[in-house]
């Protein structure tokens, strides 16, 4: 009988819990032309898992480009349409906005400087950049916009070399997510939230960003809750024929967005 009652009770458990099972290495599967797609379950322990979506790009094929709305006569768009208009390969939500609408901390597009660093605040302390065809994330405080022709400001920033950023302020709070990081050999990961009632904490998602098959080295988390939106255009390079896009929607429009494009594109 208590065997029996054991095997029941585990049941449940596992069922309410899945965190507790074993974690399985997932495997990515190529989408384009040097592009990948991995597919995880969270591992937080909540009743139902939150599903994320990871984007991984070569940089010897790929470069990151800052796309603002306001480019295309708008004030704020969703990734999709500004993916479509600028021709991009994929592309992801960027800085938190304020409730005008406009982008908060550094915003440089193509040498342009649209926004400065936002000093303040223990949200906003990481940036994304890129120097020819270096990409890094930092800390606000290291930032020298010499030489660099992308960036952009958001937080706070959940990995430096390797290395869980500790100290993260309602680091146990739940919500959806989006962010970028980069793993050892230099690729470009984009990832966001696909589904889950309850979203993932930050600390849930630093763990997940250093389990062996996805090997984030240096991230950034980006705006999340209803800003979290991940588009990957059908016609990439590489892709099938039947080929669909990947479209995971947010519910609110962004004024800034990080772009993948093909390298031959200029």
């Amino acid at each position: 009988m208590k065997s029996y009652l054991q095997n029941i009770l585990g049941g449940l458990l596992i069922a309410l819990f899945p965190a507790a099972l074993p974690l399985q290495a997932e495997q990515w599967n190529i989408i384009g032309e040097h592009l990948e797609k991995l597919e995880i379950s969270g591992d937080s322990q909540t009743i139902v898992p939150s599903d994320l979506t990871f984007i991984r790009a070569a940089p010897s094929h790929h470069r990151v480009a800052v796309i603002r709305a306001r480019e295309f006569g708008w004030k704020h768009a969703t990734v999709k349409a500004l993916a479509k208009k600028a021709n991009a390969v994929a592309t992801i939500n960027a800085n938190f906005f304020d409730p005008a609408g406009e982008p908060l901390g550094l915003v440089i597009s193509r040498g342009n400087i649209f926004n400065n660093v936002h000093r303040g605040g223990q949200t906003l302390t990481g940036i994304f950049q890129v120097s020819g065809k270096l990409n890094s994330v930092l800390l606000r405080s290291d930032f020298n916009p010499d030489s660099i022709s992308e960036a952009i400001q958001a937080g706070p920033r959940l990995l430096d070399k390797g290395v869980v950023v500790p100290g993260l302020r309602d680091n146990s709070s739940f919500s959806r997510r989006a962010g970028i990081c980069l793993d050892k050999k230099g690729h470009i990961i984009l990832f966001s939230q696909a589904s889950g009632l309850s979203g993932i904490s930050l600390e849930d998602l630093q763990r997940i960003l250093l389990r062996p098959e996805i090997g984030c080295v240096d991230a950034l988390n980006l705006d999340g809750g209803g800003s979290a939106q991940l588009y990957v255009s059908a016609t990439r390079s590489g892709a099938e024929d039947n080929a669909q896009e990947l479209w995971i929607e947010g519910r609110d429009e962004v004024p800034v967005a990080l772009a993948l494009f093909a390298r031959e594109q200029q």
